[in-house]
C-alpha cells in the first residue's frame, strides 16, 4: 500500500481553516486506497497509528492565527515576533520535525510528502525530509507566499521579501507538484517561475462535505422581509477588509423590508461605528444586526434560512472557502471584491453571483438591485459541478497518481 506523509502543525485544532483542506485531501487519499500519516504539533513526541506528534520548542507552531486586536500593541508585538523567526514562528517546530527520528522513519516508508501553507515553515521541513529520504514533495499553497503577503514583516521590509523569496525559490524548484487555490495565484507563479509551469496546478478550496447542498426552491419573499447574511470578521482577519466596503453598496439598493445580519467578531472600532450604520440603514427602510460567531456546524445549519448571502474579499488572489459553500446552497450571492481578483472571475461565470468592485460604491446600484430582486423572488441556482467534491477529488488524485507511482 502506498503511503502519504502530511505535515500539518495545526492538525489537532479542528477549527483551523487550513486543516479543512488537508482533512479533505486525507479523506480522498484514504478512499483511493492510500495510507496517510499526519505529523502535527503536540505537547510531546508520540506516535499513533495515523499521527505523529512532535513537540514545538517555542509552542508557536500549532497556532499561526493573528494575534487578537485587543491585545495592547498587538501589531508591534506581532511584527517583532515575526522578525525573530524566518520565515515564521513555526520554524522551530519545522526544524524539530526535520530531525525527528520517528518522522524520518515514517518518511522513508512513504511515497509522498505533502506540505501545506501557511505556515510556510512547513514547506522547509518537508523539503529537508524529502532531501534526506529521496521521497517526492508536494507543496500546497492555500495562500500566496511572496505574492500578496499577509504577514507584516513581508509587507514592510524588502530585505525580508528577498530572504523569503530565496526560500520560496528553493522549495518550489525542489517540489514535484505545486498546488494553488486560485487562477490568480496560478498566473502569478507562471509569470515568476516559467520553468515550473508544468508543475503548477490549480485546485480550488471547494466546499466542505457537510455544507448544505441544493436547497429546494422556497416561496418568493415578494414584498415581505428578506434576510441577508454576511459571515466572518472584517479587519479582525484582514486589514483591508473594511466593514464600510460592504455596507455602502448595500445602501444604494436599499428597499423596505430587508434585514442584513453580520455574523462574526467585530473590531472595537467597528462596534462603535455600528450605531451610525444602523441609523443609515433604518432611514432607507433596512435593518442591520450584528452578532458574535457561532460554531461552524451551527453556521452551516443556519445558511438555508436566509434569502441571500454577502461576501466581502479584499484579496486579489485568495478565494474565501465559504464562497464555495455559499454556491452549494443555490442562494443568490453578492460579492464585493477587487475587479481583477479571483473572486470577481468566479462571480462573472456563476449565475448565482452579482459582483461589485470594492471601494467603488457609486457603481454598485444596478448589481445590488438585481441581487435584491433575486432574493425577493426566492431564486435558487444549481450548484456548479466544477467545484463538487467528486470533481475536485478526481483532479487531485489524477495529479498525485504519477508521484505515488514514481516512488512506489
Amino acid at each position: 500500500m502506498t503511503r502519504v506523509l502530511i505535515l500539518a502543525p495545526y492538525w489537532h485544532d479542528r477549527q483551523h481553516v487550513g486543516r479543512r483542506r488537508l482533512a479533505t485531501m486525507r479523506r480522498w487519499l484514504v478512499a483511493d486506497g492510500h495510507e496517510v500519516v499526519v505529523v502535527a504539533a503536540g505537547s510531546g513526541t508520540r506516535r499513533a497509528e495515523d499521527c505523529i506528534d512532535v513537540v514545538d520548542p517555542a509552542g508557536l507552531a500549532g497556532d499561526m492565527r493573528a494575534m487578537p486586536a485587543r491585545v495592547p500593541f498587538a501589531g508591534v508585538r506581532r511584527l517583532w515576533q515575526e522578525l525573530q523567526h524566518l520565515p515564521d514562528a513555526g520554524v522551530g517546530w519545522a526544524r524539530a520535525v526535520a530531525s525527528n527520528p520517528t518522522v524520518l522513519k515514517a518518511a522513508r516508508a512513504s511515497d509522498l510528502i505533502l506540505s501545506s501553507s501557511p505556515p510556510e515553515s512547513t514547506h522547509l521541513a518537508a523539503m529537508a525530509i524529502s532531501k534526506a529520504t529521496g521521497v517526492a514533495q508536494l507543496c500546497d499553497l492555500q495562500d500566496g507566499w511572496i505574492d500578496e503577503p499577509l504577514r507584516p514583516a513581508l509587507q514592510r521590509f524588502a530585505f525580508r521579501r528577498w530572504q523569503e523569496g530565496r526560500l520560496e525559490t528553493s522549495v518550489f524548484h525542489h517540489s514535484r507538484l505545486l498546488l494553488v487555490t486560485s487562477s490568480v495565484w496560478e498566473k502569478r507563479l507562471h509569470e515568476r517561475y516559467p520553468d515550473l509551469k508544468e508543475r503548477v496546478r490549480m485546485l480550488p478550496l471547494g466546499a466542505a462535505v457537510e455544507a448544505p447542498m441544493g436547497l429546494a426552491a422556497q416561496a418568493p419573499s415578494g414584498a415581505g422581509e428578506i434576510r441577508l447574511l454576511h459571515a466572518g470578521s472584517f479587519t479582525m482577519s484582514h486589514n483591508a477588509r473594511r466593514m464600510e466596503y460592504l455596507l455602502e453598496p448595500l445602501l444604494l439598493g436599499a428597499e423596505n423590508g430587508a434585514r442584513v445580519e453580520l455574523l462574526g467578531r467585530l473590531h472595537p472600532r467597528e462596534t462603535e461605528a455600528l450605531g451610525g450604520w444602523r441609523r443609515k440603514f433604518e432611514a432607507s427602510g433596512w435593518e442591520l444586526e450584528a452578532r458574535d460567531s457561532v460554531p461552524r456546524d451551527e453556521f452551516l445549519r443556519e445558511l438555508p434560512r436566509y434569502d441571500g448571502l454577502l461576501l466581502l474579499s479584499a484579496s486579489s488572489g485568495a478565494v474565501p472557502s465559504k464562497l464555495y459553500e455559499y454556491l452549494q446552497t443555490g442562494l443568490p450571492m453578492l460579492a464585493v471584491c477587487p475587479r481583477d481578483s479571483a473572486v470577481a472571475e468566479i462571480a462573472q461565470r456563476q449565475p448565482a453571483m452579482e459582483f461589485v468592485e470594492i471601494a467603488r460604491p457609486a457603481q454598485a446600484r444596478d448589481a445590488v438591485a438585481r441581487f435584491v430582486q433575486c432574493c425577493r423572488e426566492g431564486r435558487r441556482y444549481d450548484a456548479p459541478a466544477q467545484f463538487s467534491d467528486e470533481n475536485l477529488a478526481a483532479q487531485f488524485l489524477g495529479w498525485v497518481a504519477p508521484l505515488l507511482g514514481a516512488n512506489g
